[in-house]
């Protein structure tokens, strides 16, 4: 597959029926996984590039461009910006900046009330209550007991997954 600037991904997989090959550009794969595959690569080069190991961020790059000059252009726009990031990282404290500057601070505590209220008033609030619920629904207080462990276990089981 050729994207703009000179992308490109040399990889073939085989049907599994039919053993036949199949390119990156067949319709079966999907953009999805493309994109996150030229993620993922850009994303090691410029990690390369933070610790200092320069020839494994170049050969990253090289992956991704079909010339040697394009990825070494991309790993000097790439290193110029990591040097402008640590300029404005200098004598700079995350804490101090998120709880000292009172615009931070307010958007902090939103958040966290947010948080707190979409949690408080989700399916935990039902678990949390469920057999005074199955109770007032007609339920027996051992049944109501019973029907909010079986709720309770599949909660918890479908939240394995997420």
């Amino acid at each position: 597959m050729a994207l703009d600037d000179g992308i490109h991904f040399h990889s073939t997989f085989h049907c599994h029926d039919t053993g036949l090959p199949l390119s990156r550009e067949s319709s079966l794969v999907s953009q999805a996984e493309r994109h996150e595959n030229l993620q993922a690569h850009a994303d090691w080069s410029s990690r390369y590039m933070e610790k200092g190991r320069w020839a494994e961020a170049f050969k990253s790059s090289s992956r991704l461009r079909s010339h040697d000059i394009q990825a070494a252009r991309d790993m000097y726009y790439a290193s110029k910006l990591l040097d402008v990031e640590a300029s404005q990282r200098e004598g700079k404290s995350l804490w101090k900046e998120f709880f000292g500057v009172k615009r931070n601070r307010r958007a902090a505590q939103s958040a966290f009330f947010v948080m707190f209220m979409q949690q408080f008033c989700g399916v935990n609030v039902i678990a949390y209550y469920s057999t005074d619920i199955f109770v007032s629904g007609g339920f027996s207080y051992e049944n109501a007991l019973l029907v909010s462990l079986g709720t309770g276990v599949v909660n918890w089981l479908f939240a394995i997954p997420a």
